[in-house]
């Protein structure tokens, strides 16, 4: 049997925490499905909160930015992050450092299937 919501969100904490990643921003939507993110365009989580994050009048990652906040250690999917992706993260959020952890996502999500 897999992990429930919360096991899911637990294991996705730890990798967190393990790279030193205060929120964790996830765009694919594999791994927003996954972590109980439903449909929406991204899913912030932090130590404390899961927000799933539809694009904005003023498109998305301003939206990410209204809830994750600016200058912290960010986390994101960068395996299908397109260089102006990556520019727009980082003019919203501003993060004191951008931690790529799709590997870390996709391995998650794939021994818990395989599990």
């Amino acid at each position: 049997m897999g992990q429930g919501d919360g096991g899911r969100l637990l294991a996705l904490r730890a990798i967190m925490d393990g790279r030193g990643v205060d929120v964790a921003v996830l765009t694919s939507a594999a791994a927003i499905a996954w972590h109980g993110g439903g449909d929406g365009a991204a899913l912030v989580v932090t130590a404390g909160c899961r927000v799933a994050v539809d694009r904005g009048g003023d498109g998305l990652w301003p939206a990410v930015a209204r809830i994750a906040g600016t200058g912290r250690v960010v986390g994101y999917e960068g395996g299908g992050m397109t260089a102006p992706g990556r520019a727009a993260l980082d003019a919203a959020l501003m993060p004191r450092r951008a931690v790529d952890i799709s590997a870390d996502v996709l391995r998650g999500i794939g021994g818990s299937l395989a599990g």
